[in-house]
């Protein structure tokens, strides 16, 4: 739901706009979303620190935890000390949400039990 998310925010051209506010609130509520619903922590209710603080207590690497904190910084920076990146230094955003995604997420596994053949002899 979050990777289809990311597209749709993609498509709504935000970037080329120059409306760099938006789009890195926009991804930004979507990896907060995501989070939530991965690590069942209240990520849309806590600041940035309280919800790092949080994912560290939970089973994430520590790579990952760098990758969220270095994408948070970055968007923070843009929606609230109106800092403007370049094109590239805000698709570098969207990029880093879909490694947190692919990086954290659940992986189901599905075991399918197997009957053994068996063989008769019949002597």
């Amino acid at each position: 739901i979050a990777q289809e998310r990311l597209k749709q925010i993609e498509a709504m051209n935000l970037v080329a706009q120059g409306k760099m506010k938006d789009y890195h609130t926009e991804i930004s509520h979507v990896i907060r979303r995501y989070l939530e619903a991965r690590y069942s922590i209240p990520a849309l209710e806590l600041t940035t620190e309280d919800l790092l603080e949080r994912l560290s207590h939970a089973a994430i690497e520590v790579v990952n935890l760098s990758l969220i904190r270095n994408f948070f910084v970055h968007c923070n920076l843009v929606k609230f000390a109106k800092y403007q990146p370049s094109k590239s230094q805000a698709h570098e955003r969207m990029d880093e949400a879909r490694r947190m995604i692919d990086a954290t997420k659940q992986v189901v596994t599905t075991h399918t039990t197997e009957t053994p053949l068996t063989t008769t002899s019949q002597n």
